[in-house]
């Protein structure tokens, strides 16, 4: 009898350890898989021929610019570039996007629109203002809507 205790003690000892050992790999297993979806895709799309070319041109131009440089220039070059590296990382801490800056013309041209949409509204009844800035919301609305589906997707 004493025996038999010792057998089913020995079973029982041996089924919880392979219920361990179970939820240890399938734990294993999710891990695993979420760390590979976490990841994302990574794949780079390959350079042709022709941009490879370009950007050694334009590697080798710059390494030749810098060469010629002297002291100073270098030491004023890599002050600026890190006041430059500063200022976006300091942008990005915000929250802020780094936009591009415009150029004469595009300026000229927001600035002549603003003037048309000034000079539109101008125009318009007490009514139709309401209306449009009633749509006006309504678009902002939708646009904070679909950056925030795009915040949540990545």
């Amino acid at each position: 009898m004493a025996r038999a205790k010792t057998i089913n003690q020995t079973l029982t000892k041996d089924t919880t350890m392979n219920k361990l050992l179970a939820a240890l790999i399938a734990g294993a297993f999710a891990f695993v898989t979420a760390s590979a979806v976490a990841q994302g895709d990574k794949t780079v799309t390959p350079t042709t021929p022709e941009e490879q070319a370009k950007m050694k041109a334009d590697r080798e131009a710059a390494k030749a610019a810098k060469g010629k440089m002297t002291a100073e220039e270098k030491k004023a070059a890599r002050k600026a570039s890190g006041a430059e590296k500063q200022k976006e990382a300091s942008q990005m801490d915000k929250g802020e996007q780094t936009k591009t800056p415009t150029t004469p013309e595009e300026q000229a041209k927001m600035k002549a629109d603003r003037a048309a949409a000034k000079a539109e509204k101008s125009k318009m009844t007490a009514e139709e203002k309401k209306a449009a800035r009633k749509a006006s919301s309504a678009e902002k609305q939708k646009e904070a809507k679909e950056a925030e589906k795009g915040q949540k997707a990545q």
